[in-house]
């Protein structure tokens, strides 16, 4: 279950993840882990998100609501 609704398109990610932007009033960025896709961490942003994220390397950028082009690093804590 997603925080709020998808989105639009999903990204894979670092590793075995699966980046799923929301378009709640808040903007998440949730991470699901394969196999079995279980949520592995969640960032959140200040306005809604409005685009697939891009990966390059450890950043993600997504392009929020407001305009600005939002940039998190990334780093993949291990299974739990």
């Amino acid at each position: 279950v997603l925080p709020s609704p998808l989105l639009g398109r999903v990204q894979v990610g670092l590793e075995d993840l699966l980046l799923v932007p929301t378009s709640g009033r808040e903007g998440q960025l949730v991470a699901l882990r394969a196999p079995g896709w279980t949520p592995a961490f969640t960032v959140r942003a200040d306005t809604s998100l409005r685009t697939r994220p891009v990966v390059r390397g450890p950043l993600v950028f997504v392009l929020g609501l407001d305009g600005r082009v939002l940039a998190w690093r990334l780093r993949v804590p291990p299974p739990t």
